[in-house]
């Protein structure tokens, strides 16, 4: 009888169709004889149900009244499937969110349900007893929910989206928390005396350059002209695997004197390598990661008696530094790699202002008589 077509298979003398839907691959039984003529009609109805199934209008009772599928319609957990496979484009430590979330919100309490059975209260309620820990928790979990709602409204399988209605709460970032410039000399020096000579290199390039911590532990030597004293930054390493910077737009920093410094002495153990300039010096291997440096952050602060805060305040403390000497706040926005200089001046206006110093008010004083008439 020879090969049959796509989607058509013979099963102990009968027919059987097979598709895509929904994420999954779905097998409907015909219960009709494996003739050639069957066969035919068997390959238009796969035709059929993949059209319709690419257009978002296939209807499973209407072809398969009495299977399973067709009684209980479309699970959520089909598409969850589905959405996750879509997410390929986004990093992974992104997608590794996203699953985490659907998992815990959907698949594990709702994941057998009918798409089309779930309410608005339904999805409410689960995500007011799941208790997350912050707001900022609650609302990357809403992302990727919202998510296979919306995908299931497109492929028409439900007709209103329950997850509309589910709102993000309101988020402050958290103020910077920066370092004086003695208290990162200090943090250095105890470094130096007490650890690895590239740890110090690490920290003095990242409290002199502002980069991000996931920028650091990617940075290469190819990245780097050190006669111009530029670094080109262009990617992020999260989970062992390089990214696009946050803003997914490479930049070039200008480096600070005592960056610079920090890669000279740096070159003596990396440069040969012609790779990672930033190297786990226990393995000699790059970092997955930036665990590893800060729990050498963490040993210094508590050594130090300095009170504690993330090692990601090496960028902020640049920031603040380079504020409070002056610097321009369209440069340091430059530098940091925000995506407009509103975040500059809306996150470190303190600092700005303490640039001032009472310049501004000297001027005004100045300009409109600085004396005082008395009575």
């Amino acid at each position: 009888m020879g090969a049959t077509p796509s989607g058509v298979e013979i099963r102990r003398g009968k027919l059987r169709v097979y598709f895509r839907y929904a994420g999954g691959l779905c097998r409907e039984p015909l219960g009709l004889p494996a003739t050639k003529t069957n066969i035919k009609h068997a390959a238009r109805l796969v035709a059929d149900i993949r059209g319709k199934v690419r257009h978002g209008v296939f209807d499973y009772g209407e072809y398969f009244p009495n299977s399973k599928r067709a009684q209980t319609g479309v699970r959520v957990r089909d598409y969850t499937a589905l959405y996750l496979r879509l997410q390929n484009h986004l990093a992974d430590s992104t997608v590794r969110g996203y699953k985490q979330s659907i998992r815990t919100v959907l698949d594990d309490r709702i994941g057998n349900m009918a798409i089309h059975q779930v309410k608005a209260s339904t999805l409410g309620t689960i995500i007011e007893e799941h208790g997350f820990k912050t707001a900022k928790a609650r609302n990357n979990a809403l992302t990727p929910i919202r998510g296979v709602f919306e995908l299931a409204l497109r492929d028409g399988v439900i007709q209103v989206n329950p997850a509309a209605l589910l709102k993000s709460a309101k988020t402050q970032a958290p103020d910077p928390n920066p370092l004086t410039l003695i208290e990162t000399d200090v943090i250095l020096s105890w470094l130096t005396k007490k650890r690895d000579p590239q740890t110090v290199n690490y920290f003095e390039f990242a409290f002199f350059s502002g980069l991000r911590t996931s920028e650091l532990v990617s940075l290469e030597w190819g990245d780097i002209d050190q006669r111009s004293g530029i670094a080109r930054v262009q990617r992020a390493r999260v989970l062992g695997n390089n990214k696009t910077t946050k803003t997914a737009k490479a930049r070039s920093v200008e480096l600070t004197q005592r960056a610079l410094v920090a890669l000279d002495r740096q070159c003596a153990y990396t440069h040969r390598a012609q790779d990672t300039v930033f190297q786990d010096p226990i393995t000699s291997r790059p970092y997955v990661n930036d665990k590893p440096p800060r729990l050498q952050w963490n040993a210094a602060l508590k050594a130090l008696g300095i009170r504690h805060r993330t090692a990601y305040q090496t960028r902020h403390t640049f920031a603040t530094l380079a504020l409070m000497a002056g610097a321009n706040p369209m440069w340091v926005a430059r530098q940091l790699g925000h995506s407009t200089m509103q975040m500059t001046l809306t996150r470190y206006s303190r600092w700005i202002d303490k640039a001032d110093q009472g310049r501004e008010l000297a001027k005004l004083n100045d300009a409109t008589g600085g004396e005082h008439c008395g009575e």
